[in-house]
């Protein structure tokens, strides 16, 4: 159970295989919401060794009740592959609040159809600076 206004603290573990880092986004969706809105983005540096641990902001504004949050990763080196990962949570908000923002990044995984190839490096550059 977790607060609005609050924070969600992060620790992932040291995988075998962080592949140089990568692009990760955390993320929440309610019940009766058909898309994951995005708390927070690292782009890059997810899974170097400065980037286990994150701090995770659950928006004020956020309503109350049962969500699920994420956490996903797509790779910086090799094939581009797609990592997700999910909790239940309950979040002690705002009365009608409501929970806004942009909607997670999915590549390489259905129902995307959105491909990201992997061994370019002009593609992996370019890749990072998706918002």
């Amino acid at each position: 159970t977790h607060q609005a206004g609050s924070s969600i603290s992060v620790t992932l573990g040291e995988g075998g295989a962080p592949h140089d880092g990568g692009h990760c986004q955390f993320a929440l969706l309610y019940d009766n919401g058909n898309m994951f809105v995005v708390l927070s983005t690292v782009k890059r540096e997810c899974l170097r060794a400065e980037g286990l641990s994150y701090t995770v902001p659950i928006p004020a504004g956020a309503p109350s009740g049962d969500a699920i949050f994420s956490w996903s990763w797509i790779n910086a080196v090799g094939s581009r592959e797609y990592y997700q990962d999910c909790g239940d949570v309950t979040i002690q908000g705002a009365d009608g609040g409501s929970l806004t923002g942009p909607q997670l990044l999915v590549v390489n995984a259905p129902p995307s159809t959105v491909i990201v190839p992997g061994e370019c490096p002009l593609l992996g550059l370019d890749f990072y600076r998706i918002e």
